[in-house]
């Protein structure tokens, strides 16, 4: 049986009338259908949200912003933040990035829809994340928000990009849907470490 038949529990995504109005604004976006499979994990107690913010950040040499959590992972993350409820997904972004990486930005695209299925053990979500393609306009560290993220860098693609990265396919897929990494560019560079 296909993962795809696991009857969704949670639906976390904006309303039709915000998907439409991106659709008219960027016109075609990438749509990828992911299954992580969380079995090993009870589901996590968060309020529910209208989905989720991929952030690709490029400042003007055209590096890629990476953020490294307080808690959980010390690895460095692409930015991503929860669409508040009523909240756009444009809105989202821009309030995002600034917490997240402390830089105003623009947005260029929203190049890509990946609607995520994760399976926990007691549940089952459907949560869709956009992948919003923006430049800095304006770094403001005081803005960051430092009770969530110990620290910001701006990196290369792809030869200062953490080599765990290749290991797991969705950070791959997402820079591949934004058009920011070529599918074979990974063997080509030097990957970091940190």
């Amino acid at each position: 049986m296909s993962s795809l038949s696991w009857p969704v529990v949670r639906l976390e995504r904006p309303p039709d009338d915000e998907v439409d109005r991106l659709l008219q604004k960027y016109g075609r976006i990438r749509r990828r259908f992911v299954d992580w499979d969380r079995r090993d994990r009870d589901e996590p107690e968060e309020p529910p949200c209208d989905g989720e913010v991929v952030l690709l950040v490029r400042d003007a040499e055209g590096r890629l912003a990476m953020v490294q959590h307080r808690e959980g992972s010390k690895d460095f993350l692409l930015p991503t933040g929860r669409i508040q409820p009523g909240e756009g997904v444009e809105e989202a972004a821009l309030r995002e990035a600034l917490e997240e990486t402390g830089c105003h930005v623009a947005i260029d695209e929203v190049p890509a829809l990946h609607r995520i299925r994760i399976r926990f053990r007691d549940a089952e979500w459907e949560r869709w994340f956009f992948l919003v393609l923006c430049r800095v306009l304006a770094a403001e560290d005081g803005h960051r928000d430092t009770d969530e993220i110990e620290a910001v860098k701006f990196v290369h693609l792809p030869g200062e990009m953490p080599i765990e990265w290749a290991q797991w396919e969705w950070p791959m897929w997402v820079l591949k849907d934004a058009s920011l990494l070529h599918p074979h560019s990974f063997l080509l560079g030097k990957a970091s470490t940190d």
